[in-house]
């Protein structure tokens, strides 16, 4: 997935001009966060501006804002949504989301978050703003999607399985409890690599299940499948 371009169903993705790269891990999120029946929707740290497009697919009623802190990164996110079928519906902006102050609350935020916190920064400064915790922790994310959401909406993000409870933690502290948690198994019998979780206000049980990408023959799951179809050209 590291080309200039990558092609999905629906729409274009260039990314040359973006440290990060789209990945399973944003496709991943974009396909499966709940955004039905929402009216306004964030992604932040939008990059390439993948599952601010992809958001925009399956809800053909909402207006979907992307921010970057990353200059690059909001020029060809805005490129990539200006060249989709939803140009009219995607708004990109450069921001820094612990200074986003919008006039409007959102019912769905979706983010990739940075998550690497005590492993070595990469040299490549957009990629270490990118994979780790410098430009926005854990508790900064959750503190802004507390303030940004409606009091019905919903945060989702994806982290390795490691961090969940991490993150589980920090959302707490800002008023946001767990309401759904997937949790990701690149092949059956692994450990899981992945979550996918949302948080949202008041109580949910949260009972976690298994995604399984890849069955013991390597074959890829009939779950999986159904969960990327509408997106990837192979299927």
């Amino acid at each position: 997935m590291n080309g200039p371009d990558f092609k999905f169903k629906q729409f274009s993705i260039r990314q040359d001009m973006c440290p990060m790269k789209v990945g399973t891990d944003g496709v991943l999120l974009g396909a499966w966060a709940g955004v039905g029946g929402c009216r306004r929707i964030l992604d932040i740290g939008t990059g390439t501006g993948l599952i601010a497009l992809m958001a925009a697919q399956r809800n053909a009623d909402a207006e979907v804002y992307a921010i970057d802190i990353d200059p690059g990164c909001a020029v060809q996110a805005a490129r990539n949504a200006d060249a989709s079928p939803w140009a009219r519906r995607i708004h990109v902006m450069e921001a820094d989301v612990r200074h986003f102050m919008p006039e409007f609350r959102f019912d769905a935020i979706l983010c990739n978050p940075p998550y690497f916190t005590n492993s070595l920064r990469c040299p490549q400064e957009g990629r270490s703003l990118a994979r780790h915790d410098c430009s926005l922790n854990f508790d900064q994310l959750s503190e802004a999607a507390a303030r940004l959401l409606e009091p019905d909406g919903e945060l989702s993000l994806v982290l390795p399985y490691e961090a969940s409870a991490q993150f589980i933690g920090s959302a707490a502290i800002h008023g946001l409890q767990l309401h759904s948690h997937t949790r990701v198994i690149t092949k059956s019998g692994k450990a899981p690599k992945r979550s996918l979780m949302s948080f949202g206000t008041g109580f949910q049980e949260a009972t976690p299940n298994d995604l399984i990408i890849a069955e013991e023959d390597g074959s890829e799951s009939a779950e999986y499948i159904n969960l990327v179809k509408d997106f990837y050209l192979k299927y």
